[in-house]
């Protein structure tokens, strides 16, 4: 059998610093002609950097993002990287990390090179960046062509024999075409849905994206957001970075929100946020239409759309509760360890009257608890500690957690317990959480989970991985965050951690982050970059001290093809360089079913006329013009209370095994 492989890039913007691009590869196996050979197979391509289009003026300065790779099986030895730039552009500068440092680098007249010396196989996303300036001079309407060039000393091979070029050489060399604009403003306007629910009675945000395209201010610029009949304005915001940050109130009159921004230069861009809530009376399957334009005095380029129309459909006003139960820490006669239950609502109304209550088995011997509530679904990283009200019966405990609207950030109550001294190692307990409200669930099979735990004899090594879903079930064409949890809840420090994380078949990365406090108390994010060995993301974590832990979050688009009902299954592993006697909390799986129909897509009511790269744009930020996007907001992962687990046993339906076709995934890093 040999692999037949197809690669496409995955955009998506980061804040200030280095924007990673995502690649991501389907594969399908064929019967095999010859054996697989060995030898590396070095990919190059260039591109823009985010939000910009390669449109720029006489005397501007431009930014191009450089992926290199190596797609082979064997190491590419002596590889040097040539940049040949055209006679109207000039060398500014460059960056990059890929040499263990900046590589060597040396200019000779319009040709940049890089010594970029060996290349491991199956290396992927490298990235450097380069800047250069055009030519005062250069006529307006001039088209510019950029080549970079990549090769190594020994000789290179097809890694991908199925594609309709059998040339080992055929991604060794990269265009880009720069088109001269006059200096003259060309504003887009962009809007989407970014927090809560579209659904009767709930709460939403739109965020409306402003980009300056051309390479001249923009003045008495207005922007103006005429909302839905069914909705109310509750609150705005803004993110608008044209330099200095500035918080821009807008007025409101009616269902027009109207921001004066007065001058945007060229290359300047943010964001403006509105809050609303949908009227209470609206009926599933109506159409929210709204409208965000822009305006400016100045004369335009014309090229990009200046009004854009984004339509939401409603869905069911019904609440769907979830609940389940992870433990953290060894289980050993007559030790302590904890019991995290996490609950949130997939559905699309709010849930009132919801109480959580855990029973405890006749071996464990409840201690104490702590919570914590982030109930507010358009600002889900705004959390409170031990809001809810606790009572004990015997060996019952209940939680009062009164109204839980759908689109929550992390949710939790946390449950230390004791073991009893008498219990017989290899003993399993068993434990039964339930939620309920006083509405109609629209899934009342998941408000319920059963965790079976074995009691072990003493403290071993113990390394552990929890993964849950972040968000609600998706509709065709939506994304999935998915959350994995890291835990060393033995008793030594573990070293060679690695994590592994095998993603659905028929979905796409998005992006990756993390927060890892490997060394408590020190926390840090995004210290770790995925690999793709076999179609999975591969973190290689090093060492992880007791108690260390840490999150690593993961999201995917959804296709519009794929039909509901269907159920995406997501398995996460772990293991590290011990002997473990527990082996039960090294693997843990996440399932979601596809909800509805594809929410319609949102459509610009203006076509740009201009002929725009089909090459996504890899994140950055514009030399030009000093910018970043707005921070990506995560919720902060809470510091367990005591040592800490084991993935417990659901009594849920099991997930279909998937297909043996695999997919290679895209990876982004935030650098913030």
């Amino acid at each position: 059998m040999r692999t037949v492989t197809i690669r496409f890039l995955v955009c998506v913007f980061v804040g200030l610093g280095l924007g990673v691009f995502a690649l991501a590869t389907i594969s399908g196996a064929e019967q095999a002609t010859s054996p697989a050979a060995v030898g590396p197979d070095l990919h190059v391509s260039k591109h823009p950097t985010w939000p910009f289009d390669l449109l720029v003026e006489p005397g501007g300065v431009i930014t191009f993002a450089i992926l290199v790779e190596n797609l082979g099986t064997g190491q590419a030895q002596g590889v040097v990287l040539t940049d040949t730039l055209p006679e109207d552009l000039t060398f500014v500068g460059a960056s990059n990390n890929l040499c263990g440092g900046p590589c060597p680098m040396e200019v000779k007249g319009q040709q940049v090179i890089w010594q970029m010396g060996n290349l491991a196989p199956d290396t992927q996303w490298q990235w450097m960046e380069m800047w250069a300036r055009v030519s005062a001079t250069v006529t307006v309407g001039t088209i510019l062509t950029n080549t970079v060039e990549i090769r190594g000393a020994n000789a290179e091979i097809d890694s991908n024999p199925g594609d309709e070029n059998p040339d080992p050489y055929a991604n060794n060399r990269s265009s880009r075409t720069i088109e001269i604009i006059s200096a003259t403003p060309d504003l887009e306007i962009y809007k989407e849905v970014t927090a809560g629910v579209a659904a009767a009675g709930e709460s939403l945000r739109y965020s409306i994206r402003l980009v300056n395209q051309g390479a001249g201010a923009a003045e008495d610029v207005i922007v103006t957001d005429t909302l839905p009949f069914s909705v109310t304005y509750l609150a705005h915001g803004s993110d608008y970075l044209i330099g200095d940050p500035i918080l821009v109130t807008p007025t409101v009159s009616g269902q027009q929100v109207v921001w004066t921004l007065g001058r945007v230069p060229g290359h300047g861009w943010g964001y403006l946020t509105v809050d609303v809530r949908v009227s209470s009376t609206a009926t599933m399957g109506a159409i929210l239409t709204n409208v965000a334009t822009v305006s400016t005095s100045s004369p335009e380029l014309e090229r990009f759309a200046n009004e854009f129309v984004r339509e939401d459909t409603l869905v069911s006003d019904i609440p769907n509760l979830w609940v389940d139960k992870q433990s953290e820490g060894q289980r050993t006669p007559g030790n302590q360890f904890n019991y995290r239950i996490r609950l949130t609502n997939y559905g699309g109304g709010s849930a009132t009257g919801v109480r959580v209550t855990d029973t405890l088995p006749a071996e464990l011997r409840f201690i104490t608890a702590t919570s914590q509530s982030c109930l507010d679904p358009l600002n889900p990283a705004i959390c409170q500690l031990n809001p809810f009200t606790m009572t004990i019966q015997g060996q019952q405990i209940a939680w009062e957690i009164g109204r839980v609207p759908p689109g929550i950030g992390e949710t939790y109550i946390m449950a230390t317990v004791e073991v009893s001294p008498s219990v017989v190692p290899g003993t399993v307990i068993t434990n039964v959480v339930t939620i309920g409200g006083s509405a109609v669930d629209g899934n009342p099979g998941d408000n319920v989970y059963t965790s079976t735990l074995p009691v072990v004899e003493s403290a071993d090594p113990d390394i552990a991985v929890f993964k849950s879903l972040e968000t609600a079930p998706p509709r065709p064409g939506e994304q999935i965050i998915y959350r994995l949890r890291v835990i060393n809840q033995g008793a030594f420090p573990l070293p060679n951690v690695i994590l592994t994380d095998t993603l659905p078949i028929s979905v796409s990365l998005r992006a990756t982050a993390n927060t890892t406090c490997f060394a408590p108390p020190t926390c840090v994010d995004d210290a770790f970059v995925p690999t793709v060995q076999d179609g999975a993301l591969v973190w290689n974590l090093g060492e992880i001290a007791v108690n260390g832990y840490g999150s690593f979050f993961v999201t995917v688009d959804v296709p519009v093809t794929v039909t509901a009902g269907t159920i995406l299954s997501n398995t996460a592993r772990i293991s590290a360089s011990a002997l473990e006697t527990d082996l039960t909390d090294n693997e843990s799986l996440a399932a979601v079913t596809i909800i509805g129909t594809a929410t319609p897509t949102p459509t610009a009511s203006q076509t740009p006329t201009a002929t725009r790269t089909t090459t996504p744009t890899p994140t950055g930020t514009h030399t030009a013009t000093p910018t970043a996007t707005p921070t990506n907001t995560r919720t902060a992962t809470p510091t367990p209370t005591a040592t800490p687990t084991a993935t417990p046993t659901s009594t849920r339906t099991a997930t279909p095994t998937p297909t043996a076709r695999r997919v290679y995934l895209p990876i982004i890093l935030y650098n913030r």
